[in-house]
């Protein structure tokens, strides 16, 4: 009796070493599942929250949207003036976007994973552009042979320059963290870009006759305030008067322009002479060679340089 209740212990101490076993094999095999799946949710999280655009492509990139739209003032420039340097401008600036487009894919892996969104809004981006060129060849061709702009083709032209601009805009709020801080250099590109716009479409309105062109003038005119305020609030220690300035008189020049056209029914040179200088002065200063100055320690800060997004378009 003795030896079978020893037998019996011994069969116990067995089958209770075997599930100890058993158990701990299963909680290790649990213990590397979580790991393995928190370690996945992590790198998950790293993606969303990485942008897709590192400062280098970010200023790559605000280097095409701000061209395209720069490129649609010299055009519509042309048309209302019939200056030739207008029309030789655009074709040079249309021309280099084939170097700026380089200068963006080589800083972007546009075929990793995470960017499969954002290529297929640069490639219809980039695709707009190339129509918007065929577009435009046609625009001067029917305005020099009229001598007059022919409305058909303006409308044409500005198609495919509003879906360029909004497949940027799209690229943009790929990009975005809303929980991100509005850097300084961030917000200046942001409301040159606001500028570029409004600028667009002040010139749209006398080119087509539309009353709409002038309201989508206004409004951008209206959000460079709205992205004001959140930058001021942000960076309370930076003043943005420099540009703000800027935006005031380029805004009073589009109304005295836009006042001259609605009384007269078209815009003479000596109209739109004041809105082009002051628009000028903007691109010098914001645009062409972006620079500011931030007002802590006084140092030259190139809008080129790293930073999250070099022309953004929400919040």
């Amino acid at each position: 009796m003795k030896k079978l209740s020893i037998l019996i212990m011994l069969m116990c101490m067995i089958m209770f070493s075997s599930v100890a076993f058993a158990a701990e094999e299963t909680n290790e095999s649990a213990l590397v599942d979580e790991t393995e799946a928190v370690t996945t949710q992590v790198e998950e999280v790293l993606n969303q929250t990485e942008p897709l655009l590192t400062g280098e492509a970010s200023g790559a990139f605000g280097d095409i949207h701000k061209k395209v739209l720069m490129l649609t003032e010299e055009a519509f420039d042309y048309l209302l003036t019939g200056d030739e340097q207008m029309k030789q401008e655009f074709l040079e600036e249309y021309a280099s976007l084939v170097e700026d487009y380089a200068a963006f894919e080589k800083v972007i892996d546009l075929n990793s994973e995470k960017a499969s969104d954002l290529k297929v809004a640069y490639d219809e981006m980039v695709a707009a552009t190339d129509a918007m060129g065929v577009a435009a060849e046609k625009m001067f061709a029917s305005y020099e042979a009229n001598n007059t702009v022919v409305l058909e083709d303006v409308v044409a032209f500005e198609k495919e320059v509003d879906i360029a601009t909004e497949k940027a805009e799209v690229i943009w709020d790929l990009d975005d963290d809303i929980d991100e801080v509005m850097t300084i250099q961030t917000a200046y590109s942001w409301l040159s870009s606001i500028l570029l716009e409004a600028i667009e479409e002040s010139y749209a309105y006398p080119v087509l006759g539309d009353v709409k062109e002038k309201e989508d003038a206004m409004a951008k005119f209206a959000e460079f305030d709205d992205i004001l305020a959140i930058a001021e609030t942000d960076n309370p220690d930076v003043s943005f008067e420099d540009i703000k300035t800027v935006k005031a008189d380029l805004l009073q020049k589009a109304e005295t322009f836009f006042a001259a056209y609605e009384a007269n029914g078209s815009v003479s040179a000596e109209d739109l002479e004041p809105f082009e200088a002051a628009v000028e002065s903007f691109g010098d200063l914001f645009v062409k060679s972006p620079k500011m100055v931030v007002p802590s320690d006084a140092a030259t800060v190139n809008l080129t340089e790293e930073s999250d997004s070099a022309v953004n378009t929400t919040v």
